[in-house]
């Protein structure tokens, strides 16, 4: 983390102790320790609270990626939604054509031309 050597964490541990005393050290490492653990925990709930609010992705890319996924769902749903009902205006306008259809077509039955003079009309 600090990139210490061996030599420089000795002549710390030297430095610490000349200033210190023998009777202070342990109660000056004890918090020390417990320093290091506070900062550990603060550093893992930091984590934890970012990969909760980014939904546990990890890198720029996978965010982008789920980003474009969001739109392009976003964007295919009214598609979706337009497409069905360009299907169901099609299957209406067949059922109106096929009814208009089969009103204007001649019917099997003989067609008879009223006779003059009768007084039908057609």
């Amino acid at each position: 983390m600090f990139d210490i050597g061996g030599l420089e964490f000795i002549v710390i541990a030297i430095v610490v102790l000349i200033f210190a005393g023998p009777k202070q050290l342990p109660e000056m490492m004890r918090k020390l320790g417990r320093i290091a653990a506070e900062l550990r925990s603060a550093s893992r709930d930091l984590r934890t609270q970012i990969e909760k609010e980014t939904g546990g992705l990890e890198t720029p890319a996978e965010i982008g990626r789920q980003i474009r996924r969001d739109i392009t769902e976003d964007l295919l749903d009214p598609y979706a939604e337009i497409v069905a009902a360009e299907k169901a205006v099609r299957k209406e306008g067949a059922e109106v054509s096929a009814k208009l259809t089969s009103a204007i077509e001649p019917s099997d039955e003989p067609h008879t031309e009223p006779k003059p003079g009768s007084g039908e009309t057609l």
